[in-house]
């Protein structure tokens, strides 16, 4: 939906002295539909959210030991 059919659905509504205040508070966002898939089934370099790092067997993750 765009900025303009979420102004046009607000003053549509029966939303009174709020609807100023709503439309001030709109902000642009990503609606991410994610599908769960096997991994065996993920090409290499697939983009994916979340599991294990798609990186060679002898190639360590990086970890962050909490110092500096």
């Amino acid at each position: 939906m765009t900025r303009e059919e979420a102004v046009a659905l607000i003053n549509s509504s029966e939303l009174g002295e709020r609807r100023d205040s709503i439309i001030k508070e709109l902000r642009s966002s990503v609606l991410i539909d994610a599908t769960r898939v096997p991994m065996e089934e993920l090409p290499i370099g697939a983009s994916r959210i979340g599991g294990v790092p798609d990186l060679p067997k002898d190639v360590r993750w990086p970890r962050w030991s909490g110092t500096r």
